[in-house]
């Protein structure tokens, strides 16, 4: 049978809003006679290095899964610690998508990203410290100094008044009049995620010719298939070999593909790890995918991703968001002269 709240502690656990954030309260000077003489409100004394884990059940309605005392020499420190898995904070498009990832996935993401949270929460609730906390979760601790021994009630209240761990918990849960937290740590993550992989210090000149060769030849692909109602494939004397885009298209196609491999060498290079290879060849054809972005087809990079894999579609569509910024757009008109395909406008 549980042992009956004190006085004081059913005070404790009564001081609360119906939103659930935690408030002060003021006491006669009868409330405070009886904290006095509660054994709940007796000091907590601790030899140096010492600590002491308060009651959990006093923790009930302040947010905090735990809260200490601490003596380092003399100085005594409060403690409280506030967890919360951040699962609700993914950017906008992978939240449209988080049915198709497990939990774990999206653990190891956060996890990945553990410095960005980490200073998004420090920045807006000072003090706040990322503890290992258990698996799943990100715990912050928030701590303040205090003069002496103190009780565990008197604890908490200082942790509710002095840290920022009560307005921590109330912006994680959304209680009523709190800013949408969610939402800013979320486009903190967006932001993260679109910013572009460093390059190699040393370009890898075979992977950036297969980009190339790759990017040019899906132009020609492409070509064909447009012009298919303007080539007669049963004519024999017909050899598609022998049709192919003319020189100086050619040229600024390749000179395109350059310029983006350039710009994105560290990006394509994460890419050829996590893109779906080609069943004929094994290879990521990360020029093939370039030019379908480039070429409004509705595919790309992002046709080639594993769904169940959350970095995969982070590198694609950073890579596509590239395409999109940093290539001419190829949606143009194509025509055949001469046996040559050309593209009017480019």
């Amino acid at each position: 049978m549980n042992k009956p709240l004190t006085s004081a502690q059913l005070a404790q656990q009564t001081n609360r809003t119906e939103d659930g954030k935690y408030t002060t309260k003021s006491h006669s000077e009868a409330d405070i006679g009886l904290g006095i003489n509660d054994a709940a409100l007796h000091r907590i004394e601790l030899d140096d290095g010492g600590s002491h884990e308060i009651n959990h059940r006093l923790l009930i309605g302040t947010g905090f899964d735990r809260a200490e005392i601490f003596n380092d020499e003399g100085q005594y420190t409060v403690e409280a610690t506030v967890s919360n898995t951040m699962r609700d904070c993914l950017p906008a498009q992978l939240h449209a998508m988080r049915d198709s990832f497990d939990e774990d996935d999206i653990d190891q993401y956060l996890n990945r990203r553990a410095h960005v949270i980490e200073d998004f929460v420090q920045q807006r609730y000072p003090g706040a410290q990322l503890d290992p906390g258990p698996e799943g979760a990100f715990s912050f601790d928030f701590a303040t100094n205090v003069d002496g021994p103190i009780s565990e009630p008197d604890a908490i209240e200082t942790l509710i008044n002095d840290t920022k761990a009560t307005e921590f918990h109330n912006d994680m849960v959304g209680a009523d009049g709190t800013e949408n937290v969610h939402a800013m740590l979320a486009q903190r993550l967006h932001d993260h995620d679109m910013a572009k992989l460093p390059n190699p210090e040393e370009t890898d000149e075979p992977h950036k010719q297969q980009f190339i060769n790759d990017f040019v030849s899906a132009n020609r692909q492409d070509s064909l298939a447009i012009l298919e109602d303007e080539i007669d494939f049963d004519d024999e004397e017909t050899d598609i070999g022998d049709i192919d885009v003319d020189a100086d298209t050619k040229k600024k196609l390749e000179d395109m593909a350059a310029s983006f491999y350039d710009n994105n060498a560290g990006d394509l290079a994460a890419w050829s790890k996590v893109g779906r290879p080609s069943k004929q060849s094994g290879y990521v054809h990360s020029g093939v995918d370039a030019y379908l972005a480039a070429s409004g087809h509705g595919s790309g990079f992002r046709s080639n991703t594993d769904a169940a894999d959350i970095e995969s579609e982070v590198i694609a569509r950073r890579l596509e968001r590239s395409t999109i910024h940093e290539m001419q757009s190829l949606e143009v008109n194509v025509e055949l002269e001469d046996g040559q395909i050309t593209m009017e406008g480019f």
